[in-house]
């Protein structure tokens, strides 16, 4: 089964970042690369359960990359902006996402130990993959947790308060970091 297993890019070549040029730019367009994140999620836990570790943990190595650099983006290209222009109302806060952006670095790299730790042996490798997709659960948890409020206040509040020119400058940039990742 793992063979068909074919991890998302995370800049998709088939549109612009920002979607059709004609279209107007939001802010929302990152959460395409939040599906494709969680799609290489779905993924490492399919080659997990296929006891392919080795994919399991390339396909886990390339979501805490693409992770990594879309915290990059936001933390320098959209945190500022929001800081500087948007009423942070409760719930809503650059120091929340900020420690979300913090947890999920870490909760990715003890995943990533627990997988470095996965037994070879066949019995002790089953409840050892059972612990790994627990552990998993708790990021699914707070990525979807992070993802609503960041769809509700960052990047609703940016696109109320940035042109056009502004948002496609900022979301050509966070393409291109990920393109260099």
């Amino acid at each position: 089964m793992h063979g068909r297993l074919r991890a998302p890019s995370l800049v998709r070549k088939d549109s612009h970042p920002v979607g059709d040029p004609q279209t107007r730019a939001t802010f929302m367009a990152l959460e395409r690369t939040h599906d494709d994140l969680e799609e290489l999620l779905l993924q490492h836990q399919d080659a997990l359960l296929d006891r392919d570790f080795a994919l399991a943990r390339e396909l886990f190595v390339r979501f805490d990359r693409g992770t990594r650099i879309h915290i990059e983006g936001e933390d320098g290209l959209l945190f500022p902006l929001y800081q500087a222009r948007v009423r942070q109302r409760p719930g809503g806060g650059l120091v929340l996402f900020d420690a979300e952006h913090r947890k999920i670095e870490m909760h990715d790299q003890e995943i990533l130990e627990l997988i470095d730790a996965l037994p070879a042996d066949d019995a002790r490798a089953r409840r050892a993959v059972v612990r790994l997709i627990e552990a998993e659960a708790l990021l699914k948890h707070l990525l979807d947790h992070h993802h609503t409020r960041e769809h509700q206040f960052l990047f609703s509040g940016l696109d109320d308060v940035t042109t056009e020119d502004e948002r496609r400058a900022i979301l050509d940039r966070m393409a291109e970091l990920a393109r260099m990742g």
